[in-house]
């Protein structure tokens, strides 16, 4: 009798370590399981930052954001240190990466991966969107920052028709 309760526990527990190796082994797989790729909420990230620096500036500037658009905008952001970090300008899987500025160089068109807006306002709608991820920046993929400071990621190859 006493055999077979030992025989028992040795099956209980080899089902236990099968379970528990295979927990182990898949973990990884689906802990991830519905999350987006690190790169896509990097890029959000750095919207919102864009976004905080653009706050900060209307708060100077009677609610107004930069006239200029494009890379000019967002160098004025830059050059009047609202925001003094390079690389919040490009995302880490965009082909702009390794071109952002150096020793106090300009922004440029060929070191941001986003495009702004200028000219808007804190009046405006807030459903307008004021900066958002260049087309060429990533595939299927872009953010997409809003007057009020929400950033949306969306997926698609049509996530453009979002911008409003």
């Amino acid at each position: 009798m006493k055999s077979n309760i030992n025989i028992w526990l040795l099956v209980i527990f080899g089902i236990f370590i099968t379970v528990a190796v295979f927990w182990l082994w898949s973990y990884p797989y689906f802990s991830n399981w519905g999350k987006r790729p690190h790169w896509q909420t990097g890029c959000m990230s750095d919207l919102k930052q864009i976004g905080l620096g653009l706050e900060m500036y209307s708060n100077d500037y009677d609610g107004f954001y930069p006239e200029k658009s494009g890379a000019a905008g967002l160098e004025q952001l830059r050059s009047l240190d609202y925001i003094t970090d390079y690389r919040i300008f490009a995302c880490r899987r965009s082909k702009y990466r390794n071109n952002h500025g150096k020793n106090n160089q300009p922004l440029t068109e060929q070191s941001v991966s986003y495009y702004y807006r200028g000219g808007m306002s804190k009046q405006d709608a807030a459903d307008s969107a004021v900066c958002w991820s260049k087309p060429d920046s990533h595939m299927n993929f872009g953010s997409i920052l809003y007057i009020d400071g929400f950033v949306k990621g969306v997926s698609g190859a049509n996530w453009m028709e979002e911008i409003k």
